[in-house]
């Protein structure tokens, strides 16, 4: 997958450039396929408990929360 970049960078794969492009769009490039334009996206992670985060990394919840 070789998204938006700088073409000076040279051939990256399957003799395919970056290129600056709208973000999420790329070149899916394979050996069997060639290289194809795609759209990628990004869905939000669905709440699982109170919308308000947590204290530490995304994806870890307070492990002292109801304990005792």
């Amino acid at each position: 997958m070789i998204l938006s970049g700088e073409p000076a960078a040279g051939d990256l794969s399957g003799g395919v450039r970056s290129r600056p492009m709208p973000p999420g769009r790329g070149h899916f490039v394979s050996h069997k396929g060639g290289s194809r334009l795609v759209q990628t996206g990004w869905l939000p992670e669905p709440w699982t408990e109170s919308p308000v985060p947590s204290a530490g990394p995304p994806g870890q919840r307070d492990q002292t929360a109801g304990a005792g």
